[in-house]
């Protein structure tokens, strides 16, 4: 006999909706000049489910309309692309000797580099100079004109640890040893002049974005 099994979880409909989404939008970073129709189909998802996030994405920046299809009878569809242009990401890496910061648009293209100074993993002061030269970069990325000034829409930051991604908690570390327990969702959050953001947390990684 099959014994009854209490179901604790299950995926909420904002939750699949976020799902679809990403899948959606990681299919466009993947492809391009392809009609709603054709994204449908590819990820069998519904026409207006589809319909519906692109439209979203369309709003939000990531996806651009690059014209119709040659018709073979019938409405033209609409081609949709994905925006490079969009937005940049900070991509901060703690797992080095030094730490390093990058900067690159949504497709991946560098922007511009910098390594900081020299890790030391049992330096007391190490999470404050973290913040610091965080800080240091974005106030740079600001300060720049030119034509690579890509509006700043998140942090992602890399560090050998495990990390409880529902609170932003690290949950141990063996370089990392003083930041055990220490919320760092919490601690970014207060010490980063980058407003409006929130958290998303990885296994190995933080990552921060604009709400």
């Amino acid at each position: 006999m099959v014994p009854n099994l209490k179901v604790l979880n299950t995926l909420s409909a904002k939750h699949q909706s976020l799902i679809n989404k990403s899948i959606v939008l990681h299919y466009l970073m993947e492809n391009s000049s392809v009609s709603r129709a054709k994204i449908a189909v590819d990820l069998k998802i519904s026409p207006p489910t589809v319909s519906k996030i692109i439209d979203e994405l369309i709003t939000e920046g990531f996806v651009i309309e690059k014209g119709k299809d040659l018709s073979t009878g019938g409405k033209k569809a609409i081609k949709l692309a994905f925006n490079n242009k969009s937005g940049s990401v900070i991509g901060v890496d703690l797992g080095k000797d030094r730490i390093r910061i990058v900067r690159s648009d949504m497709g991946g293209q560098i922007l511009e580099k910098h390594v900081g100074f020299k890790i030391y993993y049992k330096d007391k002061d190490l999470l404050e100079k973290v913040i610091k030269e965080i800080q240091m970069f974005i106030d740079d990325v600001e300060l720049n004109n030119s034509e690579k000034n890509v509006e700043l829409k998140g942090i992602c930051i890399g560090i050998p640890a495990d990390i409880d991604s529902e609170r932003g908690k690290i949950l141990s570390s063996s370089l990392f040893a003083d930041w055990e327990n220490m919320n760092l969702k919490e601690v970014f959050s207060k010490n980063l002049n980058f407003s409006l953001y929130s958290y998303i947390f990885l296994s190995i990684s933080i990552v921060v974005k604009p709400s």
